[in-house]
């Protein structure tokens, strides 16, 4: 049971006292029955040692005396911050949590005096600092936050904090800062997700909530959360308390973009006709536009190539006539795709090249690296290989350093695989055939999504791939371990050798990062790593964060789980 007991230690945020507390009641639990109702970690750790401090025999007693530590002030900045399920920055903690006898000038100092007291820990992540509080101090929080006025407040001020930044990401996506929207997203996905649960409880906030997961459509298409956006976005269109609201129309279209690339066609092109409707109904041209965008997708996916080049020619001049130039990129990248695909390369080839002048000009890069990919495409079919191959690592390059979009990154390998079939190399495609695997199995879709002409060229490139091996077509690829996504990327870049000769992956680690690695694999926290390794907690932030980076990862489970899978 030693994953269960590491995961007891997390959750109990790797405090001493409150482990302690916890063994003693394993006389009576399991350690997963102890799991099981940690989060009543107050009344369930009310039992230590009666010759020990009070501060020391339960762990309500000991965060009572750390609150009474606090003056007034901090004691109430401590209450409101609890409203965050999640880290936060310091913009978010002035704007959610200052206001009335707690003044947004005041939060600097009490966020300080926090950290000093350890009640507040703090991330380091290039020149911008996130602040944490450990489940058991935020409850703890939550407790004391009774006031049900108060809490309303709260709630609603976070929602209208993350609504606004979901806002800022949308107006000026078509720019130089989308790597980091995206990954401000995704950082924030905690708030993000808590302030939709919110909005969708609240009386007369169910509209924001449509807003919100309609304003993070590029977190959700990018691959890496489509399930997530596409529950949410199902959830939000169940029940539409004002049926023409403009929000509901637009997650309407944002649901058929996310539940296309997941692979549900039918259901995709049914939320473009709904939202068409209501864009006729509601006499608003720019959604009439978006809805049609939607249904062209739906004619390229199902096999119509002709149909599809048709409708987004109609709809990028819409989009370029009302001025929106992302929504224009893309479509035009996807009619690049459907040229492709149709066997028009010069024109996929003049349509990508458009993409990648607009896109340059306003230095944008995510539908950059989709054109960059379909030009590859297309130089594979004109049979200039080199050209194609350039093309697409160009793609690549671009997802590694930026983006991490999971649907291009599998795209762009899949490419990349189907050249280094026709160039004969054969057991180069093997790895790559099982780099692209593993992502495919990490996003949870296939290439069969994507139509029945990206399927067709996929099986016939893993055929001749198999036929060429013969034998040897179960390869060492085939029986390593999957891949992350920037293992997959680096593989094809050849910045790592893909599958080592015993069969397991080469590991992109430093030697100090692989011991943090297993630290976080027992279940440590980063302050108990820094004491076990006899340096600073900051040091650790900064390794823990690097491994997530190399490994693609999102989480500590992820890390601990990849650990393990090495014998760390």
């Amino acid at each position: 049971n030693a994953p269960v007991v590491a995961q007891l230690c997390t959750q109990l945020d790797g405090m001493p006292l409150a482990i302690e507390l916890a063994t003693t009641r394993l006389r009576s639990l399991s350690a997963t029955q102890l799991l099981e109702r940690v989060d009543r970690r107050f009344q369930l750790l009310n039992r230590g040692d009666r010759a020990a401090l009070p501060r020391q025999q339960t762990l309500r007693a000991l965060v009572d005396w750390s609150y009474e530590l606090c003056s007034e002030s901090e004691q109430l900045f401590w209450r409101r911050l609890s409203v965050f399920p999640g880290s936060f920055d310091m913009e978010a903690a002035e704007a959610v949590c200052g206001f009335g006898e707690l003044p947004a000038g005041d939060v600097l100092d009490l966020l300080d005096a926090l950290v000093a007291k350890s009640i507040l820990s703090v991330r380091r992540d290039g020149e911008v600092l996130r602040y944490h509080q450990l489940v058991t101090i935020r409850e703890y929080g939550q407790e004391l936050l009774s006031n049900p006025e108060e809490v309303k407040v709260l709630r609603t001020r976070h929602l209208r904090h993350y609504e606004e930044r979901c806002d800022t990401m949308v107006r000026n996506w078509c720019g130089p800062h989308q790597s980091r929207f995206l990954q401000d997203a995704r950082v924030d996905r905690a708030n993000l997700t808590a302030a939709m649960e919110w909005a969708l409880e609240a009386p007369g906030e169910h509209a924001t909530a449509a807003r919100m997961a309609s304003l993070l459509r590029y977190q959700w298409v990018s691959g890496n959360f489509i399930p997530e956006g596409r529950a949410l976005l199902d959830r939000v269109l169940a029940e539409r308390p004002d049926a023409n609201h403009l929000d509901y129309a637009s997650a309407m279209w944002v649901a058929a973009w996310v539940s296309l690339i997941q692979g549900d066609h039918d259901t995709g092109a049914g939320y473009a006709r709904q939202c068409l409707r209501m864009a006729r109904e509601l006499d608003d041209p720019s959604l009439e536009a978006h809805a049609e965008h939607w249904l062209a997708l739906h004619r390229l996916f199902s096999g119509d190539l002709a149909g599809a080049i048709e409708l987004y020619q109609k709809v990028s001049a819409a989009h370029s006539a009302r001025g929106d130039i992302a929504a224009r990129l893309t479509a035009l990248f996807q009619l690049g795709m459907a040229q492709a695909l149709d066997n028009r390369l010069e024109a996929a080839l003049e349509t990508c090249q458009q993409v990648i002048e607009i896109a340059s000009s306003h230095g944008e890069l995510w539908n950059r690296a989709y054109a960059y990919w379909i030009r590859g495409i297309s130089y594979w079919r004109l049979g200039e290989f080199a050209s194609a191959t350039d093309a697409v690592t160009e793609a690549l390059r671009i997802q590694r350093d930026n983006f991490q979009d999971g649907v291009c990154v599998a795209l762009s390998l899949e490419a990349l695989h189907w050249i280094t079939v026709s160039t004969g190399n054969h057991v180069r495609a093997a790895e790559l055939a099982h780099a692209v695997a593993s992502v495919w199995s990490e996003l949870g879709i296939t290439v069969a999504s994507f139509g029945p002409h990206m399927h067709e060229a996929s099986e016939s490139s893993n055929a001749r791939m198999r036929r060429a091996l013969g034998r040897r077509g179960a390869s060492p690829a085939s029986e390593a371990p999957r891949m992350s996504k920037t293992q997959a990327i680096d593989c094809a870049l050849g910045v790592t050798a893909g599958p080592a000769k015993n069969g397991t992956m080469q590991n992109p680690l430093t030697k100090k990062e692989m011991q943090v690695a297993g630290f976080v694999a027992q279940g440590l926290t980063n302050r108990l790593i820094a004491q076990q390794l006899v340096i600073s907690p900051r040091t650790v932030d900064g390794h823990v964060e690097r491994i997530l980076a190399k490994l693609g990862f999102s989480t500590r489970s992820q890390i601990a789980a990849w650990a393990t899978a090495l014998g760390q």
